[in-house]
């Protein structure tokens, strides 16, 4: 028996956006299909994993589904709250990209249990450890376009013939 709590229902809540969100690529390929045309490369292999979402809907059907993803939200809130506070605080947006991760686990992978919560922690310490890495990036070329912009004008200057004295922090 689920026991329901407010952060279930979040939860519950964030993996059924996920579910709509995931199936659009497929009812786009089949609309494009049925118009008399092909999808693109990118549309066609978006739409290919997309199916695995509507086949669950329609081999088990809304209530059916609905049930599950209330159980695999207890699954996402164990796996959220043993991750370390620096992994849940680097980066990760837990509704708009764990919850859809999970989902795609259990619906594309057909993930359960320990293997769903082990992949699922290893994609959120991936995840976090490659956004801090674009973090680090960011921050450098930041770094980088100020000392140009700054080495910029101390030539402007000296072409100017304006005096520039330089000190080093």
């Amino acid at each position: 028996m689920t026991t329901y709590t407010h952060l279930v229902v979040e939860t519950v809540a964030a993996l059924m956006d996920a579910f709509v969100e995931a199936e659009h690529p497929a009812l786009n390929c089949r609309a494009i299909l049925k118009g008399g045309q092909q999808p693109t490369e990118a549309e066609a292999a978006a739409g290919l994993e997309a199916e695995a979402y509507l086949a669950m809907r329609e081999a088990q059907g809304s209530g059916a589904l609905r049930s599950a993803i209330i159980d695999l939200a207890v699954e996402v809130e164990t796996v959220w709250a043993n991750l370390p506070e620096d992994v849940r605080d680097g980066g990760l947006v837990w509704d708009f990209e764990f919850c859809p991760e999970a989902l795609r686990l259990y619906v594309v992978e057909g993930l359960t249990g320990d293997e769903f919560r082990q992949r699922l922690t290893a994609w959120a310490y991936r995840e976090a450890a490659l956004t801090e890495l674009r973090f680090e990036q960011q921050k450098r070329e930041t770094a980088e376009a100020a000392l140009a912009k700054a080495q910029g004008e101390i030539e402007r200057l000296k072409k100017q013939r304006i005096p520039v004295v330089v000190v080093a922090a």
